[in-house]
């Protein structure tokens, strides 16, 4: 079938005539259908402005902050059309000269403001301060938490952030927050220093369970106290005096005497000799030692279990090791976790993971041991 194309094409080319025409041919609105729809578009943006400042309101009253600031941005953000009439029309009478616009041709764009813009520029400011205020009310409620239960590493860290944050902020009031947070930390500072001070003094006079007991309170309640350089290098110098080291050994070598009789009970024989020979190598001093060292001789003069613990690699035994040294060193015990990093570290240089584990770790608790 063949297309008619001259007359699709004269069809096609009228059309176009007539698209482009019809502006032209078409009655023009006139001056005051104009401003009706200026006003129409007006009245419309009011209204769209009004709908969102309300519903700032809401999320102001619901306190969430972070969405009426949206909403109230948007109020600022509000433009409408507008005729631009510019022309103007002169018609000379009897009685003078008569000025009129002419129909406008193109549209100019108005920002609107007003009260309902204004009211939400206050609101966000008021908003603004409220939210950094909540915040750092915030942070301070957690750091006092845990000021409050004594965990004064976590708190002295917090209270660090609360410091840094209230005097960045530029916030009025916020200096309050900055004082009190600078009051804390020297406050938990001077706690710290005095506790190692006191745990000195005891060694010095040989009151050795106070010493004791005094270092574990400043391990229970400070940590390691890595946030303060100065502190925590005194703590690691009190960690390796060889006092207070033999003092704790010897409790400590208890539990590694009821872990070496779990093992045994448990017919683990490998784990339970390495722990025997643990408690021999590391507190000869104390009366684990020697009932370490018997049971030693009856595990190594019974052919089966001599047999049992050669068939377990040494490297399990030693994964063992590294693992409860680190669970040492989540609990701040720094004298437990180091001795069994570097027990791992001489006595299993064979076993490449837990060896290259616990030469790290000692690279930080006691450099000096460790090979470049």
């Amino acid at each position: 079938m063949k297309l008619p194309t001259k007359r699709f094409a004269l069809f096609i080319l009228s059309l176009v005539v007539f698209c482009g025409a019809y502006p032209v041919l078409a009655p023009a609105a006139t001056v005051e259908e104009q401003k009706d729809q200026n006003r129409e578009w007006e009245r419309n943006a009011k209204k769209r402005q009004k709908r969102y400042y309300d519903r700032g309101l809401e999320y102001e009253r619901d306190k969430e902050y972070s969405r009426a600031i949206r909403e109230y941005r948007r109020v600022l953000r509000v433009y409408y059309s507008q005729w631009d009439f510019t022309r103007e029309l002169k018609t000379y009478t009897d009685s003078g000269v008569e000025t009129e616009y002419a129909p406008a041709t193109r549209k100019k764009r108005i920002h609107l403001k007003g009260s309902t813009y204004d009211n939400a520029k206050e609101h966000i400011e008021s908003l603004q301060h409220q939210r950094v205020t909540d915040a750092l009310q915030d942070l301070e409620e957690t750091a006092n938490e845990a000021y409050k239960e004594k965990k004064y590493e976590e708190a002295y860290e917090l209270y660090e952030e609360l410091a840094h944050k209230s005097r960045s902020s530029g916030e009025r009031g916020a200096d309050s927050f900055a004082r009190k947070a600078e009051s804390r930390i020297k406050a938990i500072e001077r706690s710290a220093s005095q506790t190692l001070e006191k745990v000195r003094r005891y060694l010095g006079s040989k009151k050795l369970d106070d010493a004791l007991k005094c270092f574990n309170d400043f391990e229970q309640n400070f940590g390691t106290f890595d946030v303060n350089e100065d502190i925590h290098n005194r703590y690691v110098e009190l960690s390796k005096n060889k006092i207070l080291r033999k003092a704790k050994g010897d409790i400590d070598a208890k539990d590694h005497m009821e872990k070496a009789r779990e093992y045994q009970d448990k017919k683990r024989y490998a784990y339970a000799y390495y722990e025997y020979l643990l408690i021999r190598e590391e507190f000869p001093a104390s009366d684990a030692a020697k009932e370490a060292a018997e049971r030693i001789r009856e595990m190594e003069q019974n052919p089966e279990i001599f047999q049992e613990i050669h068939k377990v690699p040494r490297d399990r035994y030693a994964r063992e090791l590294i693992r409860r040294a680190d669970d040492y060193m989540e609990a701040d015990d720094l004298i437990a976790a180091r001795r069994l990093y570097k027990y791992v570290y001489l006595r299993f240089a064979d076993c490449l993971y837990p060896h290259n584990r616990a030469r790290g770790r000692l690279r930080k608790l006691d450099p000096d041991l460790v090979a470049p």
